[in-house]
């Protein structure tokens, strides 16, 4: 969890905009541990990742049977992607 917390405020200072969107701490450890945690012991590529946050994300988000648009979605990929740079490799 050290990881995480560095990285989340590594991220937090450059993509504020995702925190503000509720792409915070919270989110990441209470429905993206598991993805964050087969990402560093190398069971998930950075991309499979990202990918697997965003919907984690989206799924926390919306409410049963509706779907972020395609550019938002996107962009959460690429935000999640981000927030995983900030990880140990």
């Amino acid at each position: 969890r050290k990881a995480m917390h560095t990285a989340y405020k590594e991220f937090a200072a450059k993509d504020g905009v995702w925190v503000d969107s509720l792409f915070d701490l919270h989110f990441l450890t209470q429905h993206g541990e598991a993805t964050i945690a087969d990402y560093l012991n190398g069971s998930l590529s950075r991309h499979a990742a990202a990918a697997e946050l965003a919907n984690a994300w989206e799924k926390h988000l919306m409410p049963a049977g509706m779907k972020l648009r395609k550019v938002l979605r996107a962009e959460a990929v690429l935000a999640a992607d981000r927030y995983l740079s900030y990880l140990p490799a």
